[in-house]
């Protein structure tokens, strides 16, 4: 072959929109309007807003990752739809690297209530993922995972 055939191709254009992002208002009324219908829900998004975590990280994240003593959390994987016949997978986040994301006082508030309904409900709170008790998906979060259903039931989506 004398010449590159792709030597001339331009890309085509993606247009870019900016990512939505609540004011402090609209967190407020989610959490006030999740704390009342499930107190779980408004604590992960307090978790969410408070670490910057993605949705997926949240979802991925498991005890091992957590540590309420120094305040951080190591983020090193992401939930996400592995589409028909796939499901839900748990995958590296997207650059395969992990991130140490310090801790607020209302996020570590929020996985210590997270930590004590598991341990209320049978499980141990200290094993599994930190989104639903030892291991098991629950609906909710295969809505949050595929469909966004629960964000956008609180408003923030």
């Amino acid at each position: 072959m004398d010449s590159n055939p792709a030597k001339d191709a331009q890309r085509s254009k993606t247009k870019r929109t900016k990512p939505f992002s609540p004011t402090v208002e609209q967190i407020r009324q989610a959490i006030e309007h999740a704390a009342k219908a499930d107190p779980e829900l408004a604590d992960m998004i307090r978790i969410l807003v408070s670490t910057g975590m993605r949705r997926g990280e949240l979802l991925a994240l498991m005890w091992d990752d957590v540590d309420l003593v120094n305040a951080e959390v190591s983020v090193s994987a992401a939930l996400v739809d592995g589409g028909t016949g796939v499901g839900i997978v748990r995958k590296a986040t997207k650059t395969s690297d992990w991130r140490d994301v310090p801790l607020t006082g209302t996020a570590r508030a929020a996985l210590e209530h997270q930590r004590q309904r598991q341990a209320a409900n049978g499980g141990s709170g200290r094993t599994g993922y930190v989104c639903w008790p030892e291991q098991t998906l629950d609906s909710r979060i295969c809505c949050w995972v595929a469909g966004s259903a629960s964000l956008r039931r609180v408003g923030l989506m």
